[in-house]
């Protein structure tokens, strides 16, 4: 009987509301974010990107490691296709067309701070076909126009294309040189977290020619270093843990349960976590662009904490904590609500329905902004998104 895996929802949802405040802080409250240091909360999108790494990548772990036939990709292209397409196209035509709460241009050269500067309903043509079929974060003059946090789509989308190709050359492995299973199914592991460490230095190169952009202007303004910093060149590795984590996981499934605790990776998972979050802080500190490798490395950690009890069915203290019922609703809905809670910020911006700046003002802010946005992505998700979800893709569940 396959058992659900407890606390991934919830880390998840925790992920999606830190996204949420920090994207809220920052629109409404910028010295209350800088004095607190909220920017921090930006580090949820890799925590997004680690738990698609492990949670799409365990079932060809499983199968690999058994020998076993490659799963249908038939099945994979279709699920990945009605995970993200029907949600993002209601949401994306109801924000432009009803709403009319979508950015018309790169919001990085203007001042957005409180207002809807830059905002109203895409009419020409290519800004309109490029954000409909997700993919303007790959050219500079559109990204972060239409739902300016979809550029996470396309590196997801990027990553759901190298991940099958680097499965069907770890099957022809397998069947070229059999009993060596592990190896073929950590490869496209490494293979990614290779892809980041590579994509850092590219990125680290083209930057040195561009020496008269500013750092938010790197990070999302409308030019070529901004888009390989928003692609699976600047977050490989995020993939490439979750990956790991898979395959550890797998790993301990396979073994007698009392054999499992005594595994160096027990011993090592609350090390890669302080190393992690420590790491961190310190390239948040020196402005370094390696904090969300750091971040990824302490959230397959975490990630592993809350797992591995379950490979045989042990207390999982810390993932039902995890899993308490807001969060875990947050993580099922975390779709919609990441996708929605811009357009939020927007209309509230432009009919003033804000709180005043200062302390007490930016956390009631955070707070409309997040019960808002959590009715809105409750809605997509009852009413599109569950619509186009199979019984097994509802739950997330061990192989």
């Amino acid at each position: 009987m396959r058992r659900e895996i407890v606390g991934l929802n919830g880390l998840r949802g925790l992920a999606a509301l830190c996204v949420i405040w920090v994207h809220t802080s920052a629109h409404f409250s910028p010295e209350v974010t800088a004095k607190l240091h909220l920017d921090f909360l930006s580090n949820g999108m890799p925590v997004f990107f680690v738990l698609s790494g492990f949670l799409i990548y365990l079932p060809y772990v499983a199968s690999m490691l058994a020998e076993r036939p490659m799963p249908s990709s038939r099945r994979y292209v279709l699920a990945r296709l009605r995970r993200i397409v029907p949600g993002y196209v209601v949401i994306f035509l109801v924000a432009n067309f009803v709403l009319q709460a979508v950015y018309l241009e790169n919001p990085t050269q203007l001042d957005t701070l409180r207002n809807d500067n830059g905002t109203g309903m895409i009419t020409d043509p290519l800004t309109f076909l490029v954000n409909f079929f997700q993919v303007a974060s790959l050219f500079p003059q559109h990204l972060q126009t239409g739902l300016n946090p979809s550029w996470s789509i396309t590196t997801e989308y990027t990553y759901y294309i190298l991940l099958l190709g680097l499965i069907y050359l770890a099957y022809a492995g397998l069947r070229r040189r059999p009993g060596r299973a592990l190896l073929w199914t950590l490869m496209p592991a490494w293979v990614l977290i290779a892809v980041g460490a590579a994509g850092r230095v590219v990125i680290a190169v083209t930057q040195s020619h561009h020496s008269e952009l500013t750092l938010p202007e790197t990070g999302f303004g409308d030019n070529v270093v901004a888009v390989m910093n928003r692609s699976i060149l600047a977050f490989g590795e995020n993939f490439g843990f979750g990956m790991l984590a898979a395959v550890v996981f797998v790993l301990a499934q396979r073994r007698p349960a009392p054999t499992t605790q005594r595994l160096p990776w027990h011993r090592a998972r609350v090390t890669a976590i302080v190393v992690g979050l420590l790491g961190a802080l310190v390239c948040g500190a020196l402005g370094s662009n390696l904090m969300s490798t750091f971040v990824a490395l302490a959230a397959s950690a975490l990630i592993l904490v809350m797992v591995l009890p379950q490979a045989h069915g042990e207390p999982r203290a810390l993932a039902v904590r995890f899993d308490v019922r807001p969060l875990k609703h947050f993580g099922k809905v975390s779709f919609g609500t990441y996708l929605l809670h811009y357009p939020i910020i927007i209309l509230l911006s432009r009919f003033d329905l804000i709180f005043p700046e200062g302390m007490a003002g930016t956390w009631a802010n955070i707070a409309l902004v997040t019960v808002l946005s959590g009715l809105a992505g409750t809605a997509s998700y009852a009413l599109v998104e569950s619509r186009f979800l199979t019984v097994k893709e509802k739950k997330v569940r061990v192989s």
